[in-house]
């Protein structure tokens, strides 16, 4: 494929609300319309493929050890994106262990060949025992040995990361990659309008209430009309912006309060507001009025196309950073996993220390 597919779009018709504990999500078939679905490939990590099974595969694979209940399609469909995100960097990990040629193919195989039969003959219940475990938690003896060597070339990289310098080749970033980055954060490659006013606000509890600072706001606005410094105005009523005549800093047009965001939707420069209350948040009660002049207007920018070049350059040092992050966490983890920690707590008075 030359995208990668979300998998809860996938999986949106394969999952369903199972029986056992009211409201509990599970995975089922689809509605018997004639169909059946046999696999499906849902995302490209470097060069392979993750399909559904194999997805499912691993997701219950993590709810079974880590033993998580899932009680809402929300939290599933959470969990399924983890799954998919965790199934990818291991993906990639495998392969950039593989990449670093510790041993040559023939060696990896005669020591994954040993391990594994070794593994056989440590089995209690015998092989035939051993081959029914396999299959019903889904593997076969080919797939057993093929995940074997994949976590082989993983524990491979994790280890050079931590004791060598870093492979260059699991520098690559695939194309789905980008575009799922990009979808996610597009808003925010965005610039939305920015406007700047002059404001004077009066406080209620400074004027003897409500209905004074209302009427003050409205004496305000009569004068500002009538032609009256909008500056000194400000000094003489308003408690903020002071030091600048009123003069307020741009504002991004999507973090405005609604009511000065439809006054600024359509002012033009030097237009004045009707006095807006100041509403506290807790209670919405009104705690001042406020009166705005309109200054200046700087035109935002939508977001810039995925094949910008650019854009493409960030995004794939985004796609790095991110999992550059990832690994210092497991390394981290994996350091403190490997040592020796304790606490040691005080569970008695100290002695006081005799006198002179």
């Amino acid at each position: 494929m030359n995208h990668a597919v979300t998998a809860l779009a996938l999986l949106a018709p394969l999952l369903q609300d199972g029986g056992g504990q009211e409201g509990a999500a599970r995975i089922g078939p689809p509605a018997d319309d004639g169909w059946k679905m046999l696999d499906a490939v849902i995302y490209q990590a470097g060069d392979e493929v993750i399909t559904f099974l194999g997805l499912m595969q691993y997701y219950k694979y993590r709810l079974d050890a880590m033993n998580l209940p899932v009680s809402t399609q929300e939290e599933q469909n959470r969990l399924l994106d983890q799954a998919l995100e965790s199934l990818i960097v291991l993906k990639l990990e495998s392969q950039a262990g593989e990449d670093q040629d510790l041993l040559t193919p023939v060696e990896v195989e005669r020591t994954i060949d040993r391990f594994l039969e070794n593994r056989r003959r440590a089995h209690d219940e015998g092989l035939a025992t051993y081959a029914t475990e396999l299959e019903s938690i889904g593997l076969t003896a080919i797939r057993e040995k093929e995940q074997t060597k994949e976590q082989f070339y993983t524990q491979s990289f994790r280890d050079a990361g931590l004791t060598g310098p870093r492979p260059t080749r699991d520098r690559y970033v695939r194309p789905g990659e980008l575009r799922r980055l990009y979808h996610e954060r597009r808003a925010a490659l965005s610039e939305p309008d920015q406007v700047k006013f002059q404001e004077i606000v009066i406080v209620a509890e400074a004027v003897g209430g409500v209905e004074i600072a209302k009427s003050l706001a409205e004496e305000v606005l009569q004068r500002l009309e009538a032609g009256e410094d909008f500056g000194l105005l400000n000094e003489e009523f308003s408690v903020t912006y002071r030091d600048t005549l009123g003069e307020t800093e741009f504002f991004e047009m999507t973090k405005l309060p609604p009511a000065i965001e439809e006054f600024a939707a359509t002012a033009k420069e030097g237009d004045l507001s009707a006095p807006l209350p100041i509403t506290a948040p807790s209670t919405g009660e009104v705690r001042a009025y406020r009166v705005l002049k309109f200054l200046e207007r700087r035109a935002g920018k939508p977001a810039p196309a995925f094949f910008d070049p650019e854009t493409q350059d960030e995004l794939r040092q985004d796609v790095l950073d991110l999992r550059d992050q990832l690994y210092l966490r497991r390394a981290r983890l994996q350091l403190r996993g490997r040592a020796y920690l304790w606490n040691q707590t005080q569970t008695e008075a100290t002695p006081a220390l005799p006198g002179p």
